[in-house]
Order: structure tokens, then C-alpha cells, then sequence
């Protein structure tokens, strides 16, 4: 097994529109033929103490499985920006490959395979293909015990949203000023999503920035992710609500922007994406880096 580190959604070098963004880092293990035990994987997650660790085997051709770990070893249902950082490895390893296809077997979550495809662009970029998952309208009660612990006031609050798929919570802001503002309190927060299964907590608002459309700020400290810097995967149900929001017809491309805690003058990820209402499929991409 070899280990191998990268970071995903940063901005370009050259680019001189956006604000720099730090890209949200991955660990990503290439196994030899196989998984290793539970075990091992939880403590070589453990061990990494990344946002997430990746472990990927070849299956056939560009076919790989893969698996993801959270920091604290716990395995977990999917991850974007993990998946982005081992396309980018795979394609360092083999550099005239520049499409693969990701299989995640069936869980007690996802009832079966799911298959995610991954391409590299000529400019670097690697973009994604997932399964699009519209968010449902909750009840103000079911995540009025998240709002306090998020750091935010009620009347910042213009809805809130369940991705029922992927056991996610959505709270749309009413101001970009409210999402950035946010400071949470971990340890209750942690409580919260843990006693209702949630996979993870999401702030969006729409962005005041002339280059982005929406910002996301993403939550999971009960996985040992206090906050994470970006996020792939929230896309799924984030590209689909905002879709519908903005008053779209048909596939879109969409800039997002993860403000991340907004404390330095770097962001935390600039992301591309796309959603498909026809197929309801969603694309998300970006750039990475070397950690």
C-alpha cells in the first residue's frame, strides 16, 4: 500500500479573478488487489488525521473501487473531494489516463453500487459525475435544536431542507453575511447531528461574490470534521435545491465558493458544477494540488 496526499478545489496559480483558495486535503491509499481489514483502515485514517482518507484498489481497466474514512476511523457513505484527490493521484501514477470510473459497493445506506466517473481535463481540471439528490422541505422544528449550536439566529434563517438519500441537513441563509459570520459551537453541535444520524450540517446562502453563484459552509464535528474546507459530495442535493431556486430550466453550470471560517485571507475552495434535471445527475470539478 502507498499513501499519497493532495488537495482539491484550490484556485490556479495564474488565476488573478479569484481570491485564493487553500483546497480542501485528502489522504489517498492505493491497495494492492484488494481492501485491507476495517482495522487497518480505521487506524491508518486515524493516523492521517485528514478531512478524509480514500483507499482505492484497481478492479479492471479504469474500473477501481474505493472506500472513505473519516479522522476519527469511522467508514464513511461518500465523499467528493476524496474521490477528485484520487482521480488526481491515479492520474499521476498513470498519466495517460485521463478518465476513471469509481465504484463504492452497496452499504447499509446505499442499497447498491454506486458508480461515480471522474475525468481529467487538458487544463487539469478533474471533474465528477454523482447521483443528484433534491433536498425536501423540513419542518422549522426538526432543526431549530442545529440553528443555535450553527451560530446563526433564527431570523437569518429563510429555509431549511432535508436530503433524506444522504442524511444531510440544509439551512438556507438569507445573507451571505450570515453564513460567513457563523460560529458555531462544535461540542453541542457535535451532540445534535450525532443523536439524529445526520451526515452533516450545510449553511448556504447565495454569494454577494460577482464570481460565485452560491456559498456553502459544511459541518461534521461528530466525524471528527469540525468544519470541512470544502465539500464534493454536498453538491448533490446543494446543485439540485439551488437549481430551483435561481429559477433554471435545464443543465446549468454553477461557480461555488466555500468560504470556509473566514478568518484569513484565503477561502477554503472554489468549486465548477452542474446539474442535470433530466438525468439527475450533478458535476462537480475543480483543480488540486500537492499538499
Amino acid at each position: 500500500m502507498k499513501t499519497f496526499t493532495g488537495r482539491a478545489f484550490v484556485s490556479s496559480l495564474t488565476d488573478a479573478v479569484h481570491q485564493k483558495a487553500v483546497g480542501n486535503p485528502a489522504a489517498v491509499v492505493v491497495c494492492e488487489g484488494s481492501f485491507p481489514t476495517y482495522e487497518t483502515m480505521a487506524a491508518m485514517a486515524i493516523a492521517n488525521q485528514m478531512p478524509m482518507t480514500a483507499f482505492l484498489y484497481h478492479v479492471t481497466e479504469e474500473k477501481f473501487e474505493i472506500c472513505f474514512y473519516t479522522p476519527k476511523g469511522e467508514p464513511f457513505v461518500l465523499c467528493g473531494h476524496a474521490t477528485i484527490v484520487a482521480a488526481w493521484v491515479l492520474h499521476q501514477l498513470h498519466p495517460s489516463m485521463k478518465n476513471f470510473v469509481f465504484k463504492r459497493s452497496a452499504t447499509a445506506i446505499h442499497v447498491s453500487d454506486y458508480f461515480i466517473p471522474c475525468c481529467i481535463s487538458d487544463d487539469g481540471e478533474v471533474q465528477i459525475t454523482m447521483k443528484a439528490y433534491p433536498p425536501i422541505l423540513m419542518d422549522g422544528d426538526c432543526v431549530n435544536t442545529v440553528v443555535e449550536p450553527a451560530g446563526i439566529a433564527c431570523n437569518d434563517v429563510a429555509a431549511t431542507y432535508f436530503c433524506k438519500y444522504l442524511n444531510d441537513f440544509i439551512i438556507e441563509l438569507k445573507s451571505v453575511v450570515a453564513l460567513r459570520n457563523a460560529q458555531p459551537n462544535f461540542a453541542i453541535l457535535a451532540k445534535q447531528l450525532a443523536v439524529r444520524k445526520v451526515r452533516g450540517l450545510f449553511l448556504t446562502a447565495r454569494s454577494s461574490d460577482v464570481n460565485a453563484d452560491y456559498e456553502v459552509r459544511i459541518f461534521a464535528p461528530h466525524y471528527g470534521i469540525n468544519e470541512d474546507i470544502s465539500c464534493g459530495s454536498a453538491n448533490c442535493s446543494l446543485l439540485p435545491l439551488w437549481h430551483r431556486l435561481l429559477s433554471n430550466g435545464g443543465e446549468k453550470a454553477y461557480r461555488i465558493l466555500c468560504p470556509y471560517n473566514n478568518s484569513t485571507i484565503e477561502y477554503g475552495g472554489w468549486e465548477h458544477g452542474s446539474y442535470n434535471p433530466f438525468q439527475n445527475t450533478i458535476k462537480i470539478g475543480g483543480l488540486v494540488a500537492a499538499n
